[in-house]
């Protein structure tokens, strides 16, 4: 088991980072403060070369807690111009960042804890969760647009739109969903698992009820573009601080029918203590297909053709 250090200022507002940006020898900088985080670091911190009015200047960390609480103000020194402080401040007003100002380059930052600090050792664990995914991605078109794609095919451009448009994305559980605490595989994996599962799926059901009516079940005929992905592995990964509890592992359940369908898709999302797993990778999908579809359940495959070409086939016509 790896042990790490978390670092907690006593006073608030005692976690300051500084953004700078230069210009020859000018600079500026975006100073941003938390109220009350908690800072994990791999090593213990040697308090005795700190100075608690200059600050313990952090290098490799992490929040544990507390990130999101925090203000940020800019300081503009004197000694730049009035005209180049005014697009400074004006840019800071309408992002709340740096963007871009010309002849000004982002340069270091720098986070420095000061005062008292509260320094305690924590068991520290990497859950990684590997699982099937399935992304379905939806995009409604015009029935004339319908007829168009299906007899011409489907310009570059609307193809690019439509994977921008995901309906449905989730892991899904069969025999290859496995869990590892620091690359250690759990054993017995499914043994704990599967019951779990299929007690969320009951509860799922006794919420939501068992049957499920297709969101876009309308007398009109409707249609879409639809692109379906599976994906054979991707992780997910959480870092806790505590010795691993496997029964604080939380299975959700969602149940989705789209469009044009009458059976529906079954994906999960996994928590360990209130706190949910985050993307970490794939390698892209391993199988996919894209039609047009009516809300009736018709199902056509398409060709896509360069929106330039089509294009110039319209420019011919005239």
């Amino acid at each position: 088991m790896a042990k790490k250090y978390i670092i907690t200022p006593k006073k608030k507002n005692a976690l300051i980072q500084k953004e700078f940006f230069r210009k020859g020898k000018k600079f500026f900088y975006i100073e941003t403060v938390w109220d009350k985080p908690e800072i994990v670091v791999n090593k213990k911190p040697n308090l005795k070369a700190f100075n608690p009015t200059e600050g313990f200047l952090l290098n490799t960390y992490k929040f544990k807690s507390g990130e999101q609480d925090s203000k940020s103000k800019l300081i503009v020194p004197e000694n730049i111009s009035d005209i180049e402080a005014k697009k400074i401040r004006n840019e800071f007003r309408e992002c709340g960042y740096i963007i871009d100002i010309e002849g000004w380059e982002s340069a270091e930052t720098e986070i420095r804890a000061f005062g008292d600090l509260d320094i305690k050792e924590t068991p520290y664990h990497l859950i990684t969760l590997l699982s099937s995914e399935i992304e379905v991605l939806l995009m409604k078109i015009t029935k004339d647009q319908y007829n168009s794609y299906l007899s011409e095919g489907l310009p570059q451009d609307q193809y690019e739109e439509l994977e921008q448009n995901a309906e449905i994305s989730g892991s899904i559980y069969d025999e290859s969903t496995i869990i590892d605490i620091d690359g250690i595989e759990i054993p017995n994996f499914h043994k704990f698992f599967k019951p779990k599962y299929i007690q969320s799926v009951k509860e799922h059901e006794k919420k939501y009820g068992t049957k499920l009516e297709s969101k876009n079940k309308k007398v009109k005929i409707e249609y879409a573009i639809v692109g379906e992905r599976w994906i054979k592995r991707s992780w997910f990964t959480l870092e806790i601080f505590e010795k691993f509890d496997i029964n604080k592992l939380n299975i959700e359940i969602s149940r989705d029918v789209y469009f044009g369908k009458t059976d529906s898709v079954d994906t999960f999302s996994l928590s360990y203590a209130g706190s949910e797993f985050e993307f970490k990778e794939n390698y892209g999908a391993n199988s996919d297909d894209y039609y047009l579809m009516t809300s009736t359940g018709k199902r056509s495959h398409f060709d896509i053709i360069d929106s330039d070409e089509e294009d110039s086939d319209t420019d011919d016509e005239t």
